[in-house]
């Protein structure tokens, strides 16, 4: 939760992706030779931020499924 603050203080707290940032701790804890390697982890901001998804409404959705 520390890294998350840290991290959502740069991309701000609306715009990170818990579920990424996590995904890349644990690929990063599975590398890692000790504990000690974690204390520097540090992903670019562009990898842990949400994407930005242009979903359609139930109404859209319905018409296009009739159509």
């Amino acid at each position: 939760m520390r890294i998350a603050r840290r991290i959502g203080a740069v991309v701000g707290r609306a715009r990170l992706s818990h579920e990424k940032l996590h995904d890349l701790l644990a690929g990063q804890s599975i590398k890692a030779p000790d504990i000690a390697a974690l204390f520097d982890f540090d992903p670019y901001p562009d990898r842990v931020m949400r994407d930005k998804r242009r979903r359609q409404s139930p109404v859209e959705s319905g018409i296009r499924a009739l159509t």
